[in-house]
């Protein structure tokens, strides 16, 4: 291999470890705002509670598949309107 694509290579690696970190430190950080929120309820019993936990690890682990999802069904929408309801400043 040459300089260039180890160079490359290793940005690829630095960007691949920078996005997983990024997206374990989100998925903590609202993990733990939605849990506190649970435990903060004090209607829940214990099979509520059990189910919330349940529903949110499940939500955490599945969440990087449902955002892009969610980002080209908003996006989608958006165009639709767009499409509808031009804005005078498009027109021009």
């Amino acid at each position: 291999m040459t300089s260039d694509s180890l160079l490359v290579a290793n940005a690829l690696k630095v960007t691949f470890v920078v996005v997983i970190l990024a997206y374990a430190s989100m998925a903590a950080i609202f993990f733990s705002h939605w849990l506190k929120a649970l435990y903060q309820d004090p209607m829940m019993d214990a099979d509520e509670m059990f189910v919330s936990k349940l529903m949110l690890a499940i939500a955490t682990l599945f969440w990087p598949v449902v955002v892009p999802f969610c980002y080209l069904e908003l996006s989608a929408k958006f165009q639709r309107v767009k499409r509808r309801h031009p804005l005078k400043s498009d027109s021009h």
